[in-house]
Formats: structure tokens, sequence, C-alpha cells
């Protein structure tokens, strides 16, 4: 389970990772996004300060922060919560 940013939206880290798992290995990640929903506009703003605040080296949220790993998942699921604003997503590993 990926929940920092700093994995799941860095293509060195997940080129760390990701061989170290097993053959169709199950992958579940979660954490902030971006949110086109009405209210879930404030959060951005919100989202992004708190990032931008707490660590200069974590990515900023964007609208799909599971991309990067969307290229390399089977049955890629994506499921959104507090209006739009978080994420969680799962899927295998292709094999």
């Amino acid at each position: 389970m990926f929940a920092a940013p700093d994995v799941y939206a860095s293509a060195s880290a997940l080129a760390n990772i990701l061989p170290h798992l097993n053959d169709r290995a199950r992958v579940a990640l979660f954490g902030a996004k971006l949110s086109r929903g009405r209210f879930g506009r404030i959060l951005n703003g919100f989202f992004g300060f708190l990032m931008r605040t707490l660590s200069s080296t974590t990515p900023v949220p964007n609208e799909a922060p599971w991309s990067l790993l969307a290229e390399r998942l089977d049955d890629l699921t994506v499921r959104e919560y507090f209006h739009g604003s978080m994420f969680l997503a799962y899927g295998r590993l292709k094999g």
C-alpha cells in the first residue's frame, strides 16, 4: 500500500519498489487529489497549501495522482471520497 505521494507520484521511486513485488501483486494507494466538485474546489487550495508547507519535496496533488501506476496495473479501480478530495486506487500489477 502506497500512502505517500513521494512514492506513487515519483517514477524513480516506483522503479525502485515495483521490481520487488511478486508478479500480479495487488497494489493500493490513497491520498489527496484535486477535486472538480464545488465544495472540493475549496479544499484544493487547502491541500496544496498543506503539501507545500509540510514538505517542499512532496508533490502538490493533481486530479489523477495514480496516473504513473495506471499503466502498470490491470483492473485499476479508483474511488473518490470527501467531496472528491481524497482517493483510494487499487489493482494488480500487469503480469
